[in-house]
């Protein structure tokens, strides 16, 4: 090996800052709607097209931009109390009202929606579009109303549904609609309303028939069931079975109020304790992560393009940069700790340093598979590794403090000092870098360029 010196014409003066980590790791910040309102209370949140977030609340329409709150004026014929909202694919704004009224809002006009049959007398609860862009909208206790040439259906349990009371609608990508009643669950062709209706209930295996949110799962396959009083379920539509989930007797946490998939987690709003996460097993059981007991009533969750989470609590919206990040504090019996760097190499395998150690993560969509250990440095010296860089070839690069730069095979595991250099040969090393077949290696000596 060849290799170039370049020294700095300056000392490089190295300045350690020590980091207190905050105890509370999952960052939650509140935003208050109106503070001279402590009444209000957030019943459900939607994020538009564009990015907005919209808030139904007890006391009207608002629209969030990240930044700050604007009221949008419904004409005042309307009930203050917001209960559902939708957008089709025109982009046009649906916001169904507790009185049963709906209006829509497209460029930010605001128009009273009207059909010949009447609206109906019990709340909105939900809405979603069809592949013809048609209006689906559900009700507590007058069942399902879908429009179609300029008119509105309904859909109850004389036409075959689970029961009137519907809280919640997901379209599939079969365009089927799944139904979430006071009876279970409900699976409409919505190509063909006309056929026959067929459900999924308690004779089926499910273990709570009040089904409050059916929430999309990565797999276009598979829902997570949010029931009244067992918790999530997993059901698999195609097959129509339910997957191992939580244990469905030993529920303890009350009524689920929404769901959202974030990674390899299921985050749960709940009516009475707060928000859960649990960590979703590759064969689909849940284990519980933690719990924030804080909100006793959290009402709606989305998630934003930018992974973060929102949660609808009361008078206030709040934000989670948690769903952006899932945190590995152990590997089996391995504890991972003081890790001064990481490295993803060209297979996507994870290096990094647990205290002075190497080592080296597989994953399998997003879950540990397995883990494997290096021995670099003497480990009664103490070494902490501060740089690593994987090359063309594939080797890894590795610096350290006060021990120089070493060259390790992956594959065997072996690996060599860097000993030509007398600028690195035992130097404390800052960061490694490279591009085709040259290495650049900085450290408190000065820099080092190896071909």
């Amino acid at each position: 090996m060849r290799m170039k010196k370049y020294f700095h014409l300056f000392t490089v003066l190295l300045i350690v800052l020590s980091l207190r980590a905050s105890s509370q790791e999952d960052f939650f910040k509140p935003f208050s709607i109106e503070e001279d309102n402590p009444g209000l209370k957030i019943n459900k949140l939607f994020r538009d097209h564009s990015g907005y977030i919209w808030l139904g609340t007890s006391d009207g329409l608002f629209q969030f931009n990240g930044i700050q709150f604007t009221r949008i004026e419904l004409p005042s014929t309307a009930a203050t109390g917001i209960t559902a909202i939708g957008q089709d694919s025109l982009n046009t704004i649906w916001v169904g009202l507790h009185s049963g009224q709906i209006f829509s809002i497209r460029n930010q006009v605001v128009s009273a929606f009207v059909p010949e049959e009447g609206l109906p007398k019990k709340l909105i609860t939900d809405f979603v579009t069809d592949h013809k862009n048609q209006l689906w909208f559900a009700t507590g206790d007058e069942g399902l109303y879908y429009r179609a040439n300029n008119k509105i259906y309904n859909i109850s349990t004389a036409d075959g549904l689970s029961d009137n009371y519907v809280y919640c609608l997901a379209r599939t990508s079969e365009d089927n609609l799944l139904v979430g009643t006071d009876g279970g669950i409900s699976f409409i062709n919505m190509k063909d309303p006309k056929k026959g209706i067929t459900h999924f209930a308690s004779g089926d295996g499910l273990p709570d028939n009040i089904v409050r949110v059916i929430t999309a799962s990565p797999d276009p396959r598979r829902y997570w069931i949010g029931t009244q009083d067992k918790g999530p379920v997993l059901l698999d539509i195609s097959e129509r079975r339910l997957l191992p989930t939580a244990a469905k007797n030993e529920w303890t946490y009350g009524q689920v109020n929404d769901m959202v998939q974030v990674g390899n987690e299921l985050w749960i709003a709940t009516e009475q304790n707060g928000l859960l996460r649990m960590n979703i097993q590759p064969e689909g059981s849940l284990t519980l992560v933690n719990q924030q007991p804080q909100w006793s009533k959290i009402s709606s969750l989305i998630q934003d393009a930018e992974g973060n989470i929102w949660l609808g609590s009361k008078g206030d919206l709040i934000k989670s940069n948690a769903g952006a990040w899932s945190f590995l504090r152990k590997y089996k019996n391995v504890s991972i700790r003081k890790v001064h760097c990481l490295l993803s190499d060209a297979g996507n395998r994870l290096w990094f340093t647990p205290d002075q150690g190497l080592a080296r993560l597989e994953f399998n969509n997003s879950h540990p598979l397995s883990m494997r250990q290096f021995q670099v440095t003497d480990p009664h010296k103490h070494t902490d590794i501060t740089a690593l860089y994987q090359d063309r070839f594939g080797k890894i690069w590795i610096g350290t403090m006060g021990e120089g730069a070493f060259r390790l095979d992956p594959e065997t595991g072996k690996s060599r000092k860097i000993i030509e250099n007398d600028v690195i040969r035992n130097g404390h090393i800052l960061s490694i870098t490279g591009k085709g077949n040259d290495i650049w290696i900085s450290g408190l000596n000065g820099t080092t360029h190896c071909i």
